[in-house]
């Protein structure tokens, strides 16, 4: 059960929200790289009390959060469904099937939960609106890579 609601905005990257990622296909997620007053809201949360136990970490690109959404949770022992995160565009106008390249600017909605029994608490995608689009491309591959 969501506590509250937080909104982030950065640059999107490894954004599999309409279909999971097949490395990781027990969830949708995006890696969100935070501006600067989003970055501020998430160390914010780490260092309340409880604090979230999202990890917040560092590449060439800057700093980044995984955020993610289950495709199925077990709920008192029977496998259920859940939703895939609300993903609209900048006019909130629900987009289907829409693929998010990388470098593209988007706010996500985030659910902030407890977690581990009151241990702390996590946040867990819940939409995404795309603010400005980069069309995802997929990697041209050569045959010696297939």
């Amino acid at each position: 059960m969501a506590t509250r609601e937080e909104f982030l905005r950065g640059k999107a990257k490894w954004c599999h929200v309409v279909k999971p990622d097949p490395k990781y296909p027990e969830a949708l997620s995006i890696q969100l790289y935070p501006d600067a007053e989003s970055l501020d809201k998430i160390n914010k949360l780490k260092s309340g009390k409880p604090a979230i136990l999202n990890e917040i970490k560092k590449d060439e690109d800057g700093y980044f959060i995984k955020l993610r959404r289950p495709i199925q949770k077990n709920l008192r022992g029977v496998l259920t469904p859940q939703a895939a995160p609300i993903l609209t565009d900048k006019d909130d106008r629900v987009l289907a099937n829409a693929y998010i390249g990388n470098g593209s600017d988007v706010t996500v909605g985030c659910e902030v939960y407890p977690y581990r029994k009151g241990e702390g608490l996590a946040i867990r995608l819940r939409t995404v609106r795309v603010d400005n689009l980069v069309p995802f491309t997929p990697l041209s591959l050569t045959d010696e890579q297939k």
